[in-house]
């Protein structure tokens, strides 16, 4: 099992990793972050990942995996077009 500190695993986003998917929504798995409930978005996702300062206390990896993950949603995305999550 996984500890509260660390992801419970990587998949294919590694946004996913730092959120709770339910249904069509996500939350930030921070603790004290407010970011709750919002539509599936992985480019939304990410940007607030990389800005929220609950998250990046809880997982000091979030900026060096985010920035360097290459984007495996969709190969002919481009940037300034937003992604959804599976």
């Amino acid at each position: 099992m996984a500890s509260s500190t660390t992801p419970p695993r990587r998949t294919i986003s590694p946004v996913r990793d730092y959120m709770v998917m339910n249904a069509g929504r996500m939350s930030c798995r921070a603790a004290n972050c407010t970011w709750r409930d919002v539509v599936r978005n992985a480019t939304r996702a990410k940007d607030h990942l990389l800005r929220c300062v609950w998250a990046l206390e809880r997982f000091p990896e979030i900026p060096t995996r985010l920035r360097s993950a290459p984007n495996r949603q969709s190969p002919s995305s481009s940037p300034g077009h937003d992604l959804v999550l599976p």
